[in-house]
């Protein structure tokens, strides 16, 4: 049994680590195609100082700290079990991290080599989520029966929700 359990884990590592780095080339490959040309026109309007309504009222970085550091504390005093709060803290870190990362590419016109293995672990874990999602709406569909017999109306919703998610996303 143990065997087993370390040949499922392994498994769930490498797929995780292979859906993950084609998720962050694709990542890597939409910032260079969005975020370097907004990096250059914003450059431009530097260059030739037409900067208007952009001031910063010295409130605002206030609120946005308190607002992130209640955003990434959240997890852990919702009464959920102690893993899963953990598991939303660091999600909710990576992609902060991504989003700072974000900021910084656009700031400094190039797509950094640390930004590119943030991205990677970011889609790593997030694929890791995701399996785990997809194991428990397994254990969740199956009827306890058979092996190879699955509940039709559990079945029925969760297409369901995919197609409404599919259609709003494309």
């Amino acid at each position: 049994m143990e065997k087993k359990h370390i040949e499922k884990m392994v498994g769930k590592i490498f797929l995780s680590l292979g859906s993950g780095g084609i998720l962050a080339v694709y990542l890597v490959n939409l910032c260079r195609l969005k975020l370097l040309p907004i990096s250059e026109e914003i450059g431009k309007l530097i260059a030739i100082e037409n900067m208007t309504g952009t001031e910063v009222n010295a409130l605002e970085p206030a609120i946005i700290l308190i607002s992130i550091f209640s955003f990434l504390i959240s997890p852990l005093f919702i009464q959920w079990n102690k893993k899963r709060g953990i598991e939303i803290l660091i999600l909710f870190f990576a992609f902060f991290i991504d989003i700072s990362g974000a900021v910084i590419v656009v700031a400094s016109g190039e797509i950094s080599g640390f930004y590119i293995f943030c991205l990677w672990i970011t889609a790593t874990y997030v694929s890791w989520i995701c399996i785990e999602i997809i194991n428990i709406l397994y254990y969740w569909i199956k009827k306890d029966t058979s092996e190879s017999h699955y509940d039709i109306v559990k079945l029925t919703f969760v297409w369901t929700i995919i197609a409404f998610i599919l259609g709003k996303v494309w």
